[in-house]
């Protein structure tokens, strides 16, 4: 479900990520991959709030920063 969730964010219809992502949670809420798609998904929807909220579950989950930090960052300077 997460892996589906991450393909359709990269299509035109990524607005259907966002439920794919909280159904994904739902159904396993111990895979920081699905908080960490759902904070990349607010994120790009301006959300900042909420992606923040979703990007510290994921490292709640995992119990280390280090390798997001490094991904959100090379993600940010990405985008400029």
């Amino acid at each position: 479900l997460v892996t589906q969730a991450w393909q359709v964010l990269q299509t035109p219809q990524y607005r259907n990520a966002e439920q794919l992502f909280v159904k994904a949670i739902s159904v396993a809420p111990q895979n920081p991959r699905a908080y960490l798609g759902l904070s990349y998904y607010y994120v790009n929807q301006r959300r900042y709030s909420e992606a923040w909220q979703y990007y510290t579950k994921a490292l709640k989950v995992v119990g280390t920063a280090e390798p997001y930090i490094y991904a959100s960052l090379t993600g940010s300077m990405a985008q400029h």
